[in-house]
Parts: structure tokens; C-alpha cells; sequence
């Protein structure tokens, strides 16, 4: 039960409410992203495109998007092309949501708590950044909340999760 945990949602929460949400998504987070490669691929995952994969596709077809995008957003894709994919830290290869937006968290009002992740459709092994990089949508200060409990030894996750923000979403 629950109902999908908007933006404006989280903005009513209290402080301590705000990081137990953090907290349960974290959770959940290092959960998912701990489950073997071996498994994984006995599943069927697959692995997904590096933002370097992404971006070769973007430049390769970048005529025909500019056709589409016009003059303006033309030269906005052409800054994200030519500043993204800078990270010096490798990706980390795990399971991932890969689509860990809003819409697939669910949070129950009576019971004050996220009640559940939904919507596994597109689960790929890829950086966990990517999955972080969905939090941006709730501001730089819920990112660091869940990254507080997240436990991870890449120094480089916030940078690289608000990079792959700026690209995907």
C-alpha cells in the first residue's frame, strides 16, 4: 500500500522524517546493489549502456537529434556532451533499479513510512550511481541523507550520480 513519493510529499515531512526515508531508501538501495553478478545474470539481467556508451550514441546520431531539438536545446545537448562523462572513477558494476524515480517509491501516510519499491522492468547491471542519481529530483539535501546511510567505498558516487542526472533524466 502507499502512494508514489512525490517532491512536494517529502517537502511536508519533518527532519526525522525526511531521514528515515533516506534511511529506508539507503536500505533498500545497498540491498539491491549487493545481490551477486552470477545471480543476476542467472536471471537474465543484462548489462546497461556506461553514460561513455550513451554519449558515442548521442555524438553519432547528433544530426538527427538537432533536427528534432532545435536551435536552443541543440546547444544545451552539445554543453552536456562535451562536460559529462569526466568522472575519474571507474563504474562499478551491480545490480540497479535503473528507472528509481518518484513514481517507484511508495510511501504509506498512515503508517508514516516507504512501503515499497515497484516497477523492476528495467533492472540492469550498471553503476550504482545510477540509481542515486534519481534522488536529485528530491534536491542535493535528501541525496546527502541517503548517501549518509548508504555505505559505499567510492568517494566519487555523489559527483558521478549528479552527472548521470544532469545526462539521463
Amino acid at each position: 500500500h502507499g502512494a508514489p513519493l512525490r517532491k512536494k510529499e517529502l517537502e511536508k515531512f519533518s527532519g526525522a522524517q525526511r531521514h528515515r526515508a533516506a534511511k529506508d531508501i539507503a536500505d533498500f538501495l545497498q540491498a539491491l546493489h549487493s545481490v551477486t553478478l552470477s545471480l543476476a545474470r542467472k536471471c537474465g539481467v543484462t548489462h546497461a549502456w556506461t553514460v561513455a556508451e550513451h554519449r558515442q550514441w548521442c555524438v553519432a546520431h547528433l544530426p538527427i537529434i538537432q533536427k528534432k531539438l532545435g536551435a536552443v536545446k541543440s546547444v544545451q545537448l552539445q554543453k552536456i556532451l562535451d562536460t559529462c562523462v569526466r568522472s575519474k572513477s571507474p563504474e562499478r558494476n551491480c545490480v540497479v533499479h535503473q528507472d528509481f524515480t518518484s513514481d517507484h517509491v511508495l510511501f504509506d501516510k498512515k503508517k508514516n513510512k516507504i512501503t515499497g519499491i515497484i516497477d523492476f522492468g528495467e533492472v540492469q547491471i550498471s553503476d550504482p550511481a545510477t540509481d542515486i542519481a534519481r534522488m536529485w529530483k528530491y534536491g542535493e539535501a535528501f541525496v546527502d541523507s541517503v548517501l549518509h546511510y548508504y555505505k559505499t567505498t567510492d568517494k566519487n558516487i555523489k559527483s558521478k550520480s549528479r552527472e548521470k542526472y544532469i545526462y539521463f533524466c
